[in-house]
C-alpha cells in the first residue's frame, strides 16, 4: 500500500534517516515477524540525498547499494509528500 511505513510515522522515519539513527526495519518484513531486516530503501534514500551513515548497524550495506532517484526518493519533501497524501488522492494522481 502506498505510504505504509510499517508502524513508523513519516517524521520518525525522516529523523532516523536524517540524524543517523539505527537502521529502519524493512516495512515488507515486519509483519512477517522477520525482525532485524534493514530497509534497503532507506539506505538508498540516504545515498540519494548525499548522506553517509555512521551507525554501526548499517555495516557494509551502504557500500552495497547504488543511488537510484528513479525508484527511491531523493529529498525529504518528496518522501513526506508521498507518505502523507491520502491514498485515494495518490491513486487519482496516477490515472
Amino acid at each position: 500500500m502506498p505510504g505504509w511505513l510499517g508502524g513508523y510515522d513519516v517524521e520518525q522515519f525522516i529523523n532516523q534517516v536524517n540524524f543517523d539513527g539505527p537502521p529502519v526495519p524493512c516495512h515488507l518484513t515486519i509483519e512477517d515477524g522477520r525482525d532485524g531486516e534493514v530497509c534497503i530503501g532507506a539506505i538508498v534514500f540516504m545515498k540519494n540525498s548525499l548522506k553517509v551513515p555512521r551507525h554501526n548497524d548499517y555495516g557494509d550495506l551502504f557500500d552495497e547499494v547504488e543511488k537510484d532517484t528513479e525508484n527511491v526518493f531523493q529529498w525529504t519533501h518528496e518522501f513526506r509528500e508521498h507518505h502523507t497524501q491520502d491514498l485515494h488522492e495518490w491513486i487519482e494522481a496516477r490515472k
